[in-house]
């Protein structure tokens, strides 16, 4: 008999199925469905760059300036 960990763990497994069957792309055919899940893992890799680049910019002009204000 399940506890209730169980019980809960597979309504969350359900649930997280049936999200990720809603998000594939229906209509497009094989093809068309792996060049959607291509295009969108190019577009978010280069926006997450862009971010990651910013992040590292700011990082490099504020570790100077924490050092500055730490030893003065």
């Amino acid at each position: 008999m399940p506890n209730n960990y169980q019980k809960s763990a597979a309504i969350l497994y359900d649930a997280a199925a049936q999200e990720i069957l809603s998000r594939l792309q229906i209509g497009f055919g094989i093809s068309g469905t792996v060049g959607v899940v291509a295009l969108n893992l190019v577009l978010g890799g280069l926006i997450g760059g862009v971010i990651l680049i910013w992040k590292l910019a700011v990082a490099l002009w504020y570790l100077p300036l924490t050092i500055y204000r730490l030893v003065t």
